[in-house]
């Protein structure tokens, strides 16, 4: 009944412990609250064709493999991105401590978010020329710079991970999503697989861990602005028997009063989607129709 699980939820709650808490009292079976039915889509078969961005390279190359990355699997590995391992390290370890703020954090977390905010804005202008736009139209003219929100997560092993998920299948409500993850894995794409008939269906492929890399991925508020020219793709992240899992997400997302709406691109077609603010649009990606809400 629902209300059970509504006292269930409100009892976990109460101890303060999280997941975590439960792990450390052994629990050896997943409770009940937790449980997902299963996936009516394909269990993952593969690992996800996603492209690899060298930052390093000529401009014009790198800004080639940013549109298609973006264009197609709205996924790509980021290498040579000059956020130094050591920040990168240190944040995933000090994203470890039980505290809601451990002292490690106070640190490591500021100065590591202040580099990806650079990251973002190099990101975004490179976004802009693939979509044939002046440089700094992403960043300065729609509003992707204006929030960075950050979220760490703490992924423990599963003693059943076929019955429960760490994350659910969504898409990102944001313009970009750069993730940093330690080598466990678990991150998933949806996406499209020929059974070599001809058939196309839809599967849960895995996302590699890549030593030093940054996984970004486009978010809703980007694939509306670029007007379908970049892909926000459906993901969601699996238990593993093995952890714990440590990631920390970085979120480019606009202000709630920030207009939303399709940039003009020469040869870019008419408008596919309805101008909207970003409080609007957000309420729109959590909903299962997403951006099919304020499409034209």
């Amino acid at each position: 009944m629902a209300s059970d699980r509504l006292a269930a939820l409100k009892a976990f709650d109460e101890t303060k412990a999280g997941v975590k808490g439960l792990v450390d009292a052994g629990v050896k079976a997943v409770p009940d609250i937790f449980r997902h039915p299963p996936d009516p889509l394909s269990p993952c078969t593969k690992v996800a064709a996603i492209p690899v961005v060298d930052l390093s390279g000529p401009r014009s190359e790198v800004v080639a493999a940013v549109r298609e990355a973006a264009r197609t699997a709205g996924f790509f590995q980021l290498v040579n991105h000059g956020v130094p391992e050591a920040a990168m390290s240190g944040r995933l370890a000090a994203g470890e401590e039980e505290e809601v703020l451990p002292p490690a954090c106070r640190g490591v977390a500021p100065k590591y978010t202040a580099q990806v905010r650079m990251l973002g804005r190099a990101l975004f202008e490179l976004l802009s020329e693939a979509l044939g736009v002046r440089r700094g139209y992403l960043a300065e003219e729609a509003g992707c710079l204006e929030t960075l929100s950050v979220a760490g997560h703490y992924y423990p092993a599963c003693p059943e991970p076929h019955l429960t998920l760490g994350a659910v299948r969504h898409n990102d409500p944001g313009f970009l999503t750069v993730l940093l993850q330690d080598g466990v894995g678990g991150l998933q794409v949806l996406t499209d697989v020929e059974d070599g008939e001809g058939n196309v269906s839809a599967a849960w492929a895995d996302v590699p861990a890549v030593p030093g890399a940054l996984v970004v991925n486009v978010g809703d508020f980007l694939q509306l602005v670029s007007n379908d020219r970049f892909r926000s793709v459906a993901h969601r992240v699996v238990a593993n028997s093995v952890g714990p899992r440590m990631s920390v997400a970085c979120f480019f997302r606009a202000k709630g009063a920030t207009v939303c709406a399709p940039v003009a691109m020469d040869g870019g077609g008419p408008p596919r989607y309805r101008t909207v603010t970003a409080e609007e649009l957000l309420r729109s990606s959590g909903k299962q129709n997403g951006l099919r809400d304020v499409r034209l």
